[in-house]
């Protein structure tokens, strides 16, 4: 059964519902009560116009269902399912920044993702000699990228252009830095 709270803010004249759902309930200017057609924004984020007066607020629409169901928060919003198009209270929840990223980045497999996961990943000195060796076999870029599994380009390009660390890696535990 859907169920529908009144927005923080909007008291008295818009609800939404858990299902994500926007209506207005107070009849002004002309304006009649109903569901509202939500508009998807570049992103494809369903946003709705919100009135009071003559003032209008653009809104996206899970932000005014996590307000009415939990609270206002700072915090950023977190499709769990990771479609931007489901607004749905049970697809919601309120993560940090960062978390954000990480779900993105380990649940959905799309983001700015590191090189093969690590924080701080620079060729190592076999890929660094078999991205040099596949160039000069006269593979393309995506090809190269392919064939040793990197997620983005960025590291083939930067071992092609002399950006990486050096050849020699220090051993665990030396003092060489």
């Amino acid at each position: 059964m859907e169920v529908w709270k009144a927005i923080p803010g909007y008291e008295g004249f818009y609800e939404v519902s858990d299902l994500g759902r926007v209506k207005r309930i107070k009849v002004s200017q002309g304006a009649c009560k109903r569901v509202l057609r939500p508009a998807p924004n570049r992103q494809g984020y369903p946003c709705v116009d919100l009135y009071v007066g003559a003032k209008r607020h653009k809104w996206k629409v899970h932000r005014l269902v996590l307000r009415a169901f939990v609270g206002p928060s700072d915090l950023h919003t977190n499709h769990k399912d990771g479609k931007p198009s489901n607004p749905r209270l049970v697809n919601l929840e309120y993560v940090t920044k960062s978390d954000n990223e990480k779900h993105k980045i380990n649940v959905l497999k799309r983001g700015n993702i590191p090189y093969r996961g690590a924080s701080n990943f620079n060729a190592l000195h076999p890929d660094i000699a078999k991205i040099k060796h596949l160039r000069s076999q006269g593979l393309r870029l995506r090809d190269i990228v392919a064939v040793l599994g990197y997620r983005n380009d960025k590291v083939v390009i930067d071992v092609l252009k002399g950006r990486h660390w050096s050849q020699r890696r220090p051993e665990r535990g030396s003092n060489a830095g």
